[in-house]
């Protein structure tokens, strides 16, 4: 929601990014950044709310990925390639992730040694770093194997209150978000990237979905980030393509006799 929809004063907002702004030079982030709640996917990926003030307004990309890294002590990044912003409630819905990173080993010359040519401490983000590779060859890479939800949860313990936070939970009940069901059309967290899928078959935690690409897998039910399409819709939209279409070419009766409007696609011959 943008500052015109703000129902405080032009004053009180400017106050408020004056502020915002004093601190983020202070903590190395925008100071009214938090998580609101997350959802795990797997060990390595969440689906995550970042709440943000409304009197400050959407934050952009890069205020979003330098408060995730600075936030979580470079053990987590931000991936904002289909983030969406959910105005009402304040937050951005987005992928967080476990990196896996990868510095050329000059880097470590800027870095505090712990055990000389082999370990180096990051002192500006309090993480380590590990040489790989032969001599001349070598890289800096850091693997945190810690769970993405061991390193939220440790987080959202620290903070003062948790309560009158949006959640997955209470957007999708206020908002009325649809139940996955066998054939929706949804997009999934799959192999590190958000997919097109249809589902196949759901089970107790997990479901099987098959890709745009025709390839078929499980994943958690987490996984399965939102409904773009129900099985009805898709149906109901495609007879009425291919109504329209011919209709072109033929009378109207014959058109009602081939694809009736009520008849479902998966029955077409």
């Amino acid at each position: 929601m943008n500052l015109g929809n703000y129902s405080g004063t032009q004053h009180s907002a400017s106050i408020g990014e004056r502020l915002a702004s004093s601190m983020e030079g202070k903590i190395g982030h925008r100071a009214d950044l938090f998580v609101s709640d997350f959802q795990s996917i797997n060990k390595r990926a969440a689906n995550a709310l970042i709440g943000y003030s409304e009197s400050i307004g959407k934050p952009d990309a890069s205020e979003v990925e330098a408060f995730v890294l600075k936030y979580f002590g470079g053990k987590i990044v931000a991936d904002l390639t289909n983030a969406r912003n959910k105005a009402n409630y304040s937050v951005i819905e987005c992928i967080l992730k476990v990196p896996v990173q990868k510095l050329e080993f000059e880097a470590s010359e800027k870095m505090q040694p712990i055990v000389a040519g082999v370990r180096f401490l990051d002192t500006d983000l309090g993480s380590i770093w590990e040489a790989e590779g032969d001599e001349g060859e070598k890289m800096l890479v850091r693997e945190n194997k810690e769970p993405i939800e061991a390193i939220l949860m440790g987080r959202r313990r620290r903070m003062r209150s948790t309560s009158g936070m949006a959640t997955f939970a209470s957007i999708a009940n206020e908002v009325g978000e649809l139940e996955i069901a066998k054939d929706d059309y949804v997009q999934a967290y799959y192999d590190g990237e958000e997919r097109q899928a249809v589902i196949a078959s759901i089970g107790n935690d997990t479901v099987k979905i098959r890709l745009n690409d025709g390839k078929m897998a499980t994943v958690a039910k987490n996984a399965v980030l939102r409904v773009t399409s129900k099985t009805s819709q898709h149906n109901a939209s495609h007879i009425n393509f291919l109504r329209d279409f011919y209709k072109q070419f033929t009378s109207d009766e014959i058109v009602d006799k081939l694809y009736p409007a009520n008849k479902s696609a998966d029955n077409l011959a």
